[in-house]
């Protein structure tokens, strides 16, 4: 995966399935995650990533079923972790909004707008070398099961 953000603070999210990679350019730093610690097992990653045994850990809700979206709650099976609403586009399935609430009860939302199927991407898109001078400050990786 990668996230360029452009607005607000600028970083560069990169994961290469080893590590994510946060690229702060304004602050000359780089922390280095074990992909494990970052993503674990559920949330909004792991819907994209297209991660297994995503039926396992949620419970689905139809919430609306609309002549041009869908709407489905995603609920954590075992009572922890973030609740997914998905709104998909009624023809295509392909996401339109992700809403995730955590167990805080904070909520980001995540819009898609033109997805492109099936396109060459350049593979070092997903490859991080810190530039030279930044500091790398790494986090332990995560716990075994």
């Amino acid at each position: 995966m990668r996230w360029d953000y452009l607005e607000g603070q600028k970083q560069v999210v990169v994961g290469d399935g080893r590590n994510v990679w946060i690229y702060q350019p304004d602050l000359e730093q780089v922390y280095r995650v074990d992909y494990g610690t970052a993503f674990g097992s559920g949330g909004l990653v792991a819907l994209l990533a297209g991660r297994e045994g995503l039926s396992r850990r949620y419970r689905t809700t139809l919430l609306d079923a609309g002549a041009s979206t869908i709407q489905i709650r995603l609920i954590p099976s075992d009572g922890a972790g973030e609740m997914l609403d998905l709104t998909m586009a009624a023809g295509t399935m392909d996401l339109v909004t992700v809403r995730v609430t955590d167990p805080a009860g904070s909520v980001t939302v995540v819009k898609f707008d033109g997805p492109t199927r099936n396109i060459a991407v350049d593979d070092e898109l997903f490859r991080f070398t810190p530039p030279a001078g930044v500091d790398v400050i790494d986090s332990p990786p995560a716990s075994a099961p």
